[in-house]
């Protein structure tokens, strides 16, 4: 597992640069436990970061708010949003491996590049939890890197990977956990296989590394430039979000959307 010296950095350099708007990516998934929303009182999101997701979904479907990080900075950084927001949540300074919540304390339990950063019982251990929070039949959603997206196997064996401990699921590992757990699974798919590969190409290549920086020099100072980098990046947002089999077996990332149908563990 990751320290919380890895994550206060990642949070300061990252987390201040988000915009007060919907991932439209993973929007897209929270769609399928629409109906858990609309019914239920709490939502909990497991190794929060920021928290912007959460708290908008908070805000949209008027939910109260559970947002567990072990890392004070999240605190921090969650504050700023809910001010600006102006939602109200409740922020836990904790473990998402021994969550501080009584058995069927959550409508929608969920969570975004958690589960990864763990290993051996652990990374069952942290499904564990997700779900015996969420009440019995409740909503659950797990985002997670995929371990047959090559941009992801790559970045993490490069020095200077700043998330420190990675291990990308594949998508049987992933379901298998969540059943295992005592959930019942409805929606398995994934996106970003686009937009890793043109990471990719930046990564590996010098010349793909000046290119993009030059790019993004160059966008606020030529408007035509900005245009076509706008349209560029609109096309891959469609293709990234499209369901299709490049994103649900290679995209980046793989979501998986359940619900929980064993009261006990």
């Amino acid at each position: 597992m990751c320290s919380t010296k890895v994550w206060d950095k990642v949070l300061s350099e990252e987390a201040y640069e988000q915009k007060l708007a919907e991932n439209p990516s993973l929007m897209r998934f929270i769609r399928n436990l629409e109906s858990f929303l609309v019914n239920g009182r709490t939502i909990l999101e497991c190794g929060c970061g920021s928290g912007i997701n959460t708290l908008l979904l908070s805000k949209k479907f008027g939910l109260e708010c559970f947002l567990v990080d072990f890392s004070k900075k999240s605190f921090e950084i969650v504050r700023r949003f809910a001010k600006e927001l102006n939602v109200s949540y409740n922020f836990i300074l904790a473990d998402c491996r021994y969550l501080p919540f009584k058995e069927g304390n959550c409508d929608v339990v969920w969570n975004e590049g958690v589960n990864e950063h763990f290993n051996g019982y652990e990374r069952q251990l942290v499904f564990n939890e997700m779900i015996r929070a969420c009440k019995f039949k409740g909503g659950i959603l797990v985002s997670v890197p995929n371990s047959l997206n090559l941009y992801e196997q790559i970045i993490i064996r490069a020095k200077g990977f700043p998330y420190g401990f990675e291990k990308p699921y594949s998508s049987s590992e992933l379901k298998e956990r969540l059943i295992r757990a005592g959930a019942s699974i409805f929606s398995t798919d994934g996106y970003g296989f686009w937009g890793s590969i043109i990471n990719l190409l930046v990564f590996l290549t010098k010349r793909g590394k000046v290119f993009y920086r030059s790019m993004h020099r160059q966008i606020t100072a030529d408007s035509k430039k900005h245009e076509i980098i706008k349209k560029i990046g609109r096309l891959l947002r469609v293709l990234d979000y499209q369901r299709n089999w490049l994103n649900k077996y290679f995209g980046y990332l793989i979501v998986c959307t359940a619900s929980k149908i064993r009261k006990n563990i």
